[in-house]
């Protein structure tokens, strides 16, 4: 049983990890390294998913940043 959590815990903090490393990506105006692109734009990783779109103004990458489907953060503007 204490492996059982053990092996649990480090998943999930590699899950974490990966998040955060996507989230800065992100944040850098860059696609995430570690998501499946499903579609233009929105990409998914392991309980979180991004949704990237470009303003057509500015040229500046906005996000959707979302967590087990609940909206986290999102700097997209009209």
């Amino acid at each position: 049983m204490k492996k059982f959590i053990i092996i649990f815990c480090c998943v999930i903090i590699l899950c974490v990890l990966l998040c955060i490393v996507d989230y800065v990506m992100v944040q850098n105006d860059n696609n995430p390294i570690f998501c499946i692109k499903v579609s233009d734009g929105h990409f998914i990783g392991l309980g979180y998913s991004f949704y990237l779109e470009k303003n057509r103004f500015t040229g500046n990458q906005g996000y959707d940043f979302s967590v087990f489907g609940i909206t986290i953060e999102c700097t997209i503007t009209n």
